[in-house]
């Protein structure tokens, strides 16, 4: 019921913004937090640690860590303006960082939903027993790979054996989760998709029903520009794997298992050109904050809103940049000269966007005619 009376009021602050088309009225609905620079992997195409040179985009470069007392203050901030989860992503592996339980425990404290990322390493007995025993609610292990071969060539320089571990981490949260009769955390399994891999979607749905996972979710290798454009998937890729893919989707779903195949292709066969469906309005339902405590506009977006070591986020929601940021996101001609900006492209709030259009496209006619009547 709380939930319920949660989502109600985000909803409504979210139509207020939107009305107003500068202002938020609540906080983003969840924020990406970004952890540690740190990682123990490699992948190969990896924005931050692949073999190719490539730099972190953190200002502070000496922050490797978020700091503990950064995030005790940030929590109760937001959950004071609504906002209901937060992703512990990064640049590096979450599970890294020294401080991993205490984090999770203040954004418990302040009554959020919190999902982390990993890459599924680190989880050996202990650690899984620690995860379930936090009451994380949601874990995302990141599969690249599922067989030796794909492993080899994604992660180059890597022992093979990170590979069998992964598997194995995955039982050993299973059987943690039932030594202790808690069904948290939910396993949503990450299977990016690229042009050495699409082909072997049997693999990973043998994987997803062994690990006792509740979802999975698909995704395509972006490349952010560089040099692995050959990985990205071409249309004739995303045509050639969709009969396979829609069958997965039927056998996960027989299992029990949620998963994202059809969505998945609605979004790989737009392409590079997805952000432009529609208005972006990442600005009213995400935030992104770095290891040195920059706030950009959402996690493909460099622009910086403000910094949470000189103001609270709270302050920094409604700052002009902030502002700014969400008035060109609503214009068609504008938002294209944000493309130049951000890195639209790999739009990853796609369908958040057309969920979000769905409704504010009947407002925004009547909306647009009381402004040009007012200024006219």
């Amino acid at each position: 019921m709380i939930e319920t009376i949660k989502r109600v009021r985000n909803r409504i602050g979210l139509l207020r913004g939107l009305i107003h088309g500068e202002k938020a009225y609540v906080g983003p609905a969840f924020v990406n937090l970004d952890m540690t620079t740190r990682c123990n992997s490699v992948c190969r195409g990896c924005l931050y640690h692949c073999a190719e040179t490539r730099q972190t985009s953190v200002e502070d470069h000496a922050t490797r860590d978020l700091p503990l007392e950064m995030v005790r203050q940030l929590a109760p901030d937001l959950a004071r303006i609504g906002t209901r989860e937060v992703l512990l992503v990064g640049e590096g592996e979450p599970l890294l960082h020294p401080q991993f339980d205490e984090i999770v425990t203040a954004f418990q404290h302040a009554g959020m939903i919190v999902r982390s990322f990993t890459n599924g390493t680190l989880i050996d007995e202990a650690m899984a027993a620690r995860i379930v025993g936090l009451g994380l609610d949601e874990l995302c292990p990141t599969f690249w790979a599922v067989n030796r071969e794909e492993h080899l060539a994604w992660h180059p320089g890597v022992n093979p054996d990170f590979l069998e571990r992964r598997k194995r981490g995955l039982q050993l949260l299973r059987q943690a989760k039932r030594n202790a009769r808690r069904s948290l955390p939910r396993v949503n399994l990450q299977m990016p998709l690229n042009r050495s891999n699409f082909r072997n979607i049997g693999e990973r749905v043998k994987l997803a029903l062994a690990s006792g996972c509740e979802r999975v979710t698909f995704g395509a290798f972006r490349d952010y520009g560089g040099p692995f454009e050959g990985e990205c998937l071409s249309q004739a890729d995303v045509d050639n794997m969709r009969h396979e893919l829609l069958r997965a989707g039927e056998q996960l779903g027989r299992a029990g298992i949620q998963h994202n195949a059809g969505g998945f292709l609605s979004r790989a066969r737009l392409g590079g050109d997805a952000w432009r469906a529609c208005p972006c309005y990442a600005g009213w339902f995400e935030a992104y904050v770095k290891v040195d405590g920059s706030v950009l506009g959402c996690c493909r977006c460099r622009v910086v809103m403000g910094r949470l070591t000189q103001r609270r986020f709270s302050e920094i929601w409604n700052s002009p940049a902030y502002r700014d940021f969400r008035r060109r996101s609503l214009d068609p001609q504008l938002l294209t000269q944000m493309g130049e900006e951000c890195n639209c492209a790999n739009c990853c709030h796609w369908n958040d966007n057309r969920r979000v259009h769905r409704v504010w496209r009947w407002f925004a006619p009547l909306t647009l005619r009381g402004r040009n009547a007012a200024t006219g």
